[in-house]
């Protein structure tokens, strides 16, 4: 069983990618420990892009985001498409500002990406502001497809029994499919719901015990009499919420700039929650306060996708790196798996890899989970007139609704100024499970400088029926007066 395993791996690992020198990127935007511009509250930010290319000083506008009010950690929904070509030598500049009402907005912070680095990053990357702060730039859409072969081949799908012990007598079982080279992704669209499949086949559960080693490489210098002496300090939040929750701290390594902390760290994954950590670095200085050596967001669903293994870029300098440790007797997870669309050459129908159960012991039941995403843009007519002085600055808060489960937050729009029939430029982006029948919750507000937003109305949609229609669907307001229109994106 071992050497079945070793030789998979083996034929997978040797499957590499070409560098990309053309591709349509598209990706969002997400900025952390920005400066507080504002004298009375936090700052209230948005992000203005703009590119060059051939290292010629004239700067096109590429797109502007919405602008949220009172948050340092901005995580702004819109969406951004540009064509990326490696022979243009591209660059982008990135200007945030803090909005202020009737006087000029305030520059908090700008910082210049080569487009090239981005791509060869795998699409993820974190850069610095020049004042305080820094972004984070991530793919929306799965990675290309490996280069192909220079002959058309059929798919081939070679499947490997991988068990796991775990605890109570339960055997785990995943079937791992090695996609043979030169086959591209198939992308299946109905109506307005896009079932997307993964670049790899990865099971990944809902609830986890995590258990990982951290290492970092290239820290800044920190001491004047010799190199840094690391620790690193692990927080996380959940959701939409930015109260961080510290769960571990590291052993401190002296005089360092590559640390390998072997403390073993542990983490209850929950993939419903949307967790983030936060891992923040320090150096070590007796008697004096500890400085600060850089600093990441990981989120964590992107981590367990990733085959728990992941480096990315410190806010200051250098990288750090996230490596899954043997589980051992950990927790059983809860038996639950992602259905996986595997790549097929066109006109191929798609096959779904399921788990095999053992002969004995009893086996764990897995379900099937066939997520689908829809893709939407929000606009709305006739709003009712809430300002003394004017119309109303109307914005859109978005909810999923699953069950008996709480609402969760999925997206929000910008705000539009004195408009009663606002377009919003936002794209708003949702992954269910349609066995659940979900649901959305539109809440449309009008901010008030200073006082609670004034709602406008609400509306709900059933997204099963949204999706089968196939339509753009315009849905009558409760508690208010107008019409909120709901388009494909």
């Amino acid at each position: 069983m071992i050497r079945t395993l070793c030789v998979a791996a083996l034929v997978a690992a040797t499957v590499q990618a070409a560098p990309i020198d053309n591709i349509k990127l598209r990706f969002k935007i997400s900025a952390r420990d920005l400066p507080d511009k504002d004298t009375l509250g936090t700052i209230d930010p948005y992000v203005q892009i703009f590119y060059n290319e051939d290292e010629s000083k004239e700067e096109k506008e590429l797109g502007r985001s919405g602008t949220l009010t009172d948050t340092e950690n901005p995580d702004w929904g819109d969406v951004y498409e540009f064509d990326f070509s490696r022979a243009k030598r591209q660059r982008w500049h990135f200007k945030v500002y803090d909005h202020d009402n009737g006087r000029e907005d305030d520059k908090a912070g700008e910082a210049y990406i080569d487009v090239a680095d981005y791509v060869d990053k795998n699409q993820q990357l974190n850069v610095n502001l020049n004042k305080k702060g820094y972004l984070i730039l991530s793919t929306v859409d799965p990675l290309p497809a490996i280069t192909p072969a220079p002959a058309p081949v059929q798919q081939v799908i070679q499947t490997v029994p991988v068990i796991t012990p775990v605890p109570t007598h339960v055997q785990q079982i995943h079937t791992i499919p090695i996609v043979q080279q030169g086959v591209a992704p198939a992308v299946i669209q109905t109506g307005g719901v896009l079932l997307v499949p993964q670049p790899q086949t990865v099971v990944v559960p809902e609830k986890a015990k995590l258990r990982f080693k951290i290492s970092a490489s290239d820290l800044p210098d920190k001491d004047k009499l010799g190199s840094i002496d690391p620790y690193v300090e692990l927080y996380y939040t959940e959701g939409s919420s930015t109260k961080e929750n510290k769960f571990g701290k590291s052993s401190t390594i002296d005089n360092n700039k590559n640390p390998q902390w072997g403390d073993v760290f542990e983490f209850d994954y929950d993939r419903s929650k949307q967790q983030k950590w936060h891992l923040k670095i320090y150096d070590y200085d007796q008697g004096k306060e500890d400085d600060s050596g850089g600093k990441v967001w990981v989120d964590v669903n992107d981590f367990v996708q990733k085959g728990q293994a992941i480096t990315v870029n410190l806010s200051k300098k250098g990288t750090l790196t996230i490596t899954n440790v043997n589980q051992g007797a950990a927790a059983p997870v809860q038996q639950t798996q992602q259905q996986i669309l595997v790549p097929v050459a066109p006109g191929t129908p798609v096959t779904h890899v399921a788990p095999v159960a053992p002969a004995a012991p009893p086996a764990a039941v897995f379900t099937t989970n066939p997520l689908a995403r829809i893709q939407f843009r929000l606009s709305a007519s006739g709003l009712e007139d809430k300002d003394i002085l004017g119309t109303s600055d109307p914005h859109v808060k978005v909810f999923s609704k699953v069950g008996s489960d709480p609402e969760k937050q999925i997206g929000k729009t910008a705000k539009l100024e004195d408009t009663e029939n606002p377009v919003w430029p936002d794209m708003i982006e949702f992954e269910y499970d349609p066995t659940k029948q979900p649901k959305l919750h539109f809440l449309v507000l009008d901010e008030d400088d200073g006082r609670r937003d004034d709602e406008l109305g609400d509306a709900w949609v059933d997204v099963n029926e949204y999706v089968q229609k196939n339509q753009d669907e315009s849905v009558k307001l409760n508690k208010g007066k107008g019409f909120l229109n709901i388009r494909k994106a």
